[in-house]
């Protein structure tokens, strides 16, 4: 495997955790990796965002629990540090859905600096289906 692309609709704090780890485990393999967020996932892009993320729903009480075994696990709870991490695998770029966006008032200046921009998603999906790319959807 040579690409993957990777799609990301939610902005659950413990659900960020598979994609992102996929992500950097595939990069360094070689793997280039496309990312794209959107909906609500597009705040991960965004410094406020990154930092608010949290656990939601019937687990919300382990998250200090979560953050720890992660810091345990050598990976960074901390989302932000933890696109970081990914980044520096190289072969990754971190993409926002422009029409989610347009709905959050997002502009490509409000964006974490490992952000690579704001991409129409439907071309992203449809470079994917042309090429033979696999996506994977969280």
């Amino acid at each position: 495997m040579e690409e993957v692309r990777i799609i990301i609709r939610d902005d659950n704090y413990i659900r960020l955790q598979a994609p992102l780890g996929f992500a950097y485990e595939f990069a360094e393999k070689g793997v280039q990796v496309d990312v794209l967020f959107l909906n609500m996932a597009l705040l991960v892009l965004t410094p406020e965002g990154a930092k608010s993320l949290k656990v939601d729903g019937r687990h919300s009480d382990k998250e200090p629990w979560l953050r720890t075994q992660l810091a345990n696990l050598g990976v960074p709870p901390d989302v932000h540090d933890f696109l970081e991490v990914v980044k520096s695998a190289g072969k990754v770029t971190l993409n926002g859905c422009l029409d989610s966006a347009a709905i959050l008032a997002i502009e490509e200046a409000d964006l974490i600096a490992e952000a690579d921009g704001l991409v129409d998603s439907s071309k992203f999906i449809e470079d994917a289906v042309n090429k033979g790319v696999h996506c994977m959807y969280f």
